[in-house]
C-alpha cells in the first residue's frame, strides 16, 4: 500500500510500504498482510522508481525532494544509516539517483511540474536500527507545498509493481498489482495466476526452458520433469510436471 498525504501537517509526501516485519530481510509482513504492502522486494534486486510532482505555493513551496529509507510507515522513522547520510547523495533533476537517501536540492520552482527517477537496490547496506523497510518521498527542508501526481515502480525485467495516479486513484491509495502469484501443475504443464507478469521457467540444471507473460489462468505447456518457475519479482518455486 502506498500512503500519500499532501499538505497534511508534516506528513506531506508519500510512504511506500515494503513491510513491517524486522525478522526477515528485506522487510515483509507475512502472508496475512499482503494488502498492506506495495510489493515484496527481493534481496539483491534493483527497482526503478519514477515520480512526477508539482510544486505549489502553500506558503512553503517545495524546491526539492528527499527520497529516504524508513524503519516503518511513520513520518520521521528514518534508519540511522539514512539519517547519517541524508545529504551525501545529491542529484540534479534530470539525473537518475542510484542511492537512497537521495537529495534533489533546488531542482524545482513554484508552479513547476517535474519527473524524478530513482534506482534502488535491496542490498542490505541500509541496515541500521533494524532492517531496511519503507521508502519515503518528502519535501526538502520539510517543505510541504507539493502534489505527487504519479509514482511508478518497475523491476529489472520491466514488470510494473506500483502504478499510482492521483487523478485515477482519487483516494491517495496506490493501485498495485496483486502481491501473490499462484503456480501449480496440471497435465502437460503448469497454470500460472499472474497479472500481466513475465514467467521464466528453468530446468533443474538452470537452463531457461520457456518464457511467457501470465495473467489469470495462463496455461504453459511443459514436458514431464521438475522445474523452477519465477513470476515477475516473486520468489522462485519448484513445480513437478507429470
Amino acid at each position: 500500500m502506498y500512503i500519500a498525504s499532501n499538505a497534511v501537517n508534516q506528513y506531506t509526501g508519500a510512504t511506500i510500504n515494503l513491510g513491517d516485519d524486522t525478522g526477515v530481510w528485506p522487510w515483509s509482513n507475512g502472508d496475512s498482510g499482503d494488502s498492506n504492502v506495495a510489493f515484496r522486494p527481493e534481496k539483491g534486486a534493483t527497482y526503478h522508481m519514477v515520480f512526477n510532482v508539482t510544486s505549489v505555493d502553500d506558503g512553503n513551496p517545495a524546491s526539492g525532494f528527499r527520497v529516504r529509507w524508513l524503519k516503518d510507515d511513520s513520518y520521521d522513522s528514518h534508519t540511522a544509516a539514512d539519517a547519517a547520510d541524508v545529504n551525501a547523495n545529491v542529484y540534479a533533476a534530470d539525473e537518475t539517483a542510484t542511492l537512497i537517501p537521495a537529495l534533489f536540492s533546488g531542482t524545482i520552482a513554484t508552479g513547476e511540474t517535474k519527473t524524478y527517477k530513482v534506482d534502488f537496490t535491496m542490498d542490505g547496506s541500509q541496515e541500521a536500527e533494524g532492517l531496511v523497510g519503507n521508502i519515503a518521498i518528502r519535501g526538502h527542508y520539510g517543505e510541504t507545498g507539493f502534489v505527487i501526481n504519479t509514482i511508478v515502480i518497475t523491476d529489472a525485467d520491466g514488470n510494473q509493481l506500483v502504478n499510482y495516479d492521483k487523478d485515477a486513484a482519487g483516494t491517495g491509495i496506490v493501485q498495485v498489482k496483486p502481491v501473490i502469484t499462484n503456480v501449480y501443475n496440471t497435465e502437460g504443464g503448469i497454470i500460472v495466476n499472474g497479472n500481466n507478469e513475465r514467467v521464466s521457467v528453468y530446468a533443474i540444471d538452470g537452463r531457461l526452458v520457456k518464457q511467457a507473460i501470465a495473467n489469470q489462468g495462463t496455461n504453459i505447456s511443459l514436458q514431464r520433469g521438475l522445474y523452477v518457475v519465477k513470476v515477475g519479482a516473486k520468489n522462485a518455486v519448484k513445480v513437478i510436471v507429470k
